[in-house]
């Protein structure tokens, strides 16, 4: 069944945007994530990459058991993007076909910059538009993540099937949200951290992350000093 979505997040910073989208990728064995600010990469588990010659040799060496990649590109996020939606068509190409039923997620994070609205004007961005478009039949998953969602590509933001939208303070972010659910974007405002609103189609439904915010490492509980005997207490311990 080809039921691969386009999926987007949006959210202030700290909101819980990434915890979410960590969660959403756990549900694949494939994932590659496109991250420019290197933080995908240093996750257990994930192999950080710089060139597309690294990504394409890392997604074909775990097509049989898995694979998460994180390229951080080292030119342009737009010009990588594309290159990285093209790779991902030509792998799921069996996909297409109907002689596979592999899927791949494909996480986009800061999504302004990798595709803005100049971006989706530009020829030489054609590859992400055609998966953008005809992603689902070729099995790759698209979850595209930023904090300033106006200035995202309309065409993504317009068909995406599933919106996640965490705190957004500033109106003129809340702007595109306000256009698909109206006066309801405004719970934007002041939603806690981890919680959102879920956008499918006319459902606007109330979500949160089951761990809100970006985890961080436990420490162990300071010591204690024994309390010292109170002069009553010590008197009666030496009567």
């Amino acid at each position: 069944m080809k039921d691969a979505k386009r999926n987007a997040i949006w959210g202030m910073t700290g909101s819980g945007k990434s915890t979410l989208a960590r969660e959403l990728a756990a549900d694949f064995s494939h994932v590659i994530a496109l991250d420019p600010a290197g933080d995908w990469g240093l996750e257990p588990g994930w192999k950080a990459v710089t060139t597309i010659a690294q990504a394409e040799h890392a997604i074909a060496a775990g097509m049989a058991g898995g694979f998460k990649v994180a390229w951080r590109p080292t030119f342009s996020t737009g010009q990588a993007l594309d290159a990285l939606s093209r790779a991902l068509m030509a792998v799921q190409e069996p996909y297409r076909l109907g002689h596979a039923n592999r899927k791949i997620c494909l996480m986009i994070d800061e999504m302004a910059e990798a595709y803005s609205n100049s971006d989706q004007q530009r020829a030489d961005r054609e590859g992400f538009r055609q998966l953008i478009l005809q992603g689902r039949h070729y099995g790759v998953e698209i979850v595209g993540i930023s904090q300033r969602p106006q200035d995202v590509g309309a065409r993504f933001r317009d068909n995406a099937q599933v919106t996640y939208c965490f705190a957004l303070p500033y109106q003129n972010a809340r702007q595109p949200i306000a256009q698909m659910i109206g006066k309801k974007a405004d719970d934007l405002i002041s939603l806690e951290r981890g919680h959102y609103l879920r956008i499918e189609g006319a459902v606007v439904s109330h979500g949160e992350t089951r761990q809100p915010g970006k985890a961080t490492a436990s420490r162990p509980a300071p010591k204690t000093r024994p309390r010292a005997k109170t002069a009553a207490k010590k008197a009666s311990a030496d009567a």
